[in-house]
Parts: structure tokens; C-alpha cells; sequence
């Protein structure tokens, strides 16, 4: 019964076409700091009748509960009635600080992979087949810093403290 009522107020706040009021739109920790305000004198120049609530999270929030009307994700969501647009292709890479690599060298073969350490994501964020196969070829000692932070792992990758998959958008800037 929640849900249908939820449904409704999508619905009925949907009726209104018109592009003004508030939307409260939740982003992730690095899209929110460094990628929304490039985009946002554009869009106020383009909608001056709208106002953002922007939710940096890098939590899922719950859309058909109104956590937040719109979510930028990286990620398709698992709730099936969710209007969803794929609006950019993003990619992840494998990367190192300058300082790292010429301490530890660079890892040519995939035995090398266990002589580095490795930055990766608290599983409570970001989990994939993908990252779960690289973190083997690390060992499980070899992973020394995990984090629920976008901007905490590039920051730390960065700080030279070991190798780590972070978005290409913004480590190749």
C-alpha cells in the first residue's frame, strides 16, 4: 500500500511540465564536487526558475520513496519502475602516482600484481566481478585501504599509497 502511494505522488507530481520549483538530485561524492558545477551556470542560464537540493552520497538514495527525485549514477538501479537514461559512458582504469611507480616500478606481468599494494572501494559502494578478480591477483594482504569515498580513493591513490581502479573522467585530469 506504501508503494502504490508513493506511486501515486510520482504520478500526480509529474502533472506539472512546467521546468520550475525544486529537485532534489543526489550524485556521487566526485560527480558531485567536480563535475555538477562545471554544468551548473548552464543549466540556471537554461532553467532560472529551477532550484537544486543536490544529495552528494555515495549511498544509493531511495527515488521511489523521494529520497531524491533524480539520481546521477554509475550504475544501473535495481528498482524496476525507475525511469532510467543512460547519459554518459564512463570508464574505470587502473592507476598509479608517479611517486608509486617509481618507488615500486611498474607492473608488467600479472605475478607482479602481488609485489604492490592496492587502493579499492568498501564493498558497500562499488562491488563488480571486475574489481573482485583484480583484488585476487593483489592477494587479500595487499589491499592496505578501502573507502566509501570516490574522492577519497583517487586522493589516495594519488598520495602514492598503491595502485587503484578510480574513473577515467577524473584521474586522466
Amino acid at each position: 500500500m506504501t508503494e502504490e502511494a508513493y506511486a501515486i505522488e510520482r504520478i500526480a507530481g509529474g502533472a506539472n511540465q512546467r521546468l520550475e520549483g525544486s529537485v532534489r538530485i543526489t550524485l556521487t561524492d566526485l560527480m558531485g564536487s567536480r563535475w555538477l558545477p562545471t554544468k551548473l551556470p548552464e543549466f540556471y542560464q537554461r532553467f532560472p526558475a529551477m532550484h537544486l537540493e543536490v544529495a552528494v552520497d555515495n549511498r544509493s538514495l531511495d527515488l521511489v520513496r523521494r529520497e531524491a527525485d533524480i539520481a546521477i549514477r554509475f550504475a544501473r538501479p535495481q528498482q524496476l519502475d525507475l525511469v532510467t537514461r543512460r547519459s554518459i559512458s564512463f570508464h574505470y582504469g587502473l592507476y598509479a602516482s608517479k611517486e608509486y611507480l617509481q618507488r615500486h616500478g611498474r607492473p608488467k606481468k600479472l605475478q607482479d600484481f602481488t609485489q604492490h599494494t592496492f587502493v579499492s572501494y568498501d564493498e558497500t559502494i562499488f562491488r563488480s566481478a571486475t574489481l573482485r578478480r583484480l583484488e585476487k591477483l593483489f592477494g587479500q594482504h595487499q589491499v592496505l585501504h578501502r573507502s566509501t569515498s570516490n574522492a577519497g580513493i583517487l586522493e589516495t591513490i594519488k598520495q602514492g599509497v598503491g595502485l587503484g581502479v578510480t574513473g577515467c573522467y577524473f584521474a586522466d585530469a
